[in-house]
């Protein structure tokens, strides 16, 4: 999975590069919170995060990670004493047989412009053939 907090800038603009910080390393707490112990979760710069379920073989098994991580972003995140709502959009990719772990994060990033593009506050799946599959709200609740 492919991760990026929506309006990150705004954060940044409005509250100092100090709180969007404090932002970003509360993000990370709760996908590590959120995963399992056998995923390994990674910054990859910014305001970019990358989520590897090494047993999700089938994409019902990486929705129901993805909605796992989504629900985490329901509540508010206090940073700085404030309540500062963080929603994040992600992208799902499954690996095909073969497919170097390159091509499954790109699929998944270009999975979460498309998330980002529908609205924010979702997820979407590569499907087999590049097309983004089964759009889902983070708050729709399944």
């Amino acid at each position: 999975m492919f991760l990026d907090v929506d309006r990150f800038k705004r954060v940044n603009d409005r509250f100092g590069h100090g709180v969007g910080d404090q932002l970003l390393q509360a993000v990370a707490q709760r996908l590590q919170l959120t995963a399992r112990r056998i995923d390994t979760v990674a910054r990859l710069g910014g305001d970019e995060f990358a989520v590897v379920c090494e047993d999700s073989a089938t994409t019902v098994d990486a929705m129901t990670a993805a909605r796992r991580l989504a629900d985490a972003f329901v509540d508010r995140i206090e940073v700085a004493g404030a309540g500062v709502s963080a929603s994040v959009s992600l992208g799902v990719a499954v690996a095909e047989p073969g497919e170097d772990a390159a091509t499954v994060l790109r699929h998944a990033d270009l999975a979460m412009y498309r998330a980002k593009k529908a609205g924010r506050a979702r997820f979407e799946v590569w499907g087999e053939h590049g097309e983004a599959v089964e759009p889902r709200l983070m708050d729709a609740g399944g």
